[in-house]
């Protein structure tokens, strides 16, 4: 699956995926997603209705 490479015109430098877990954080469903002007964004599955 492709990964978005920009948001709003910004380049995503850095996507973590939580599915493993990461350092100390358990598995997730969870896409964390940072961008050239070193703000990011997180993105999961509702759980409950076809939404982001």
């Amino acid at each position: 699956p492709a990964i978005w490479s920009t948001v709003a015109g910004l380049r995503v430098t850095k996507v973590i995926d939580y599915k493993d877990g990461y350092e100390d954080i358990p598995a997730s469903n969870v896409l964390r997603f940072f961008l050239e002007n070193g703000s990011w964004f997180a993105v999961r599955p509702s759980g409950t209705e076809p939404k982001i």
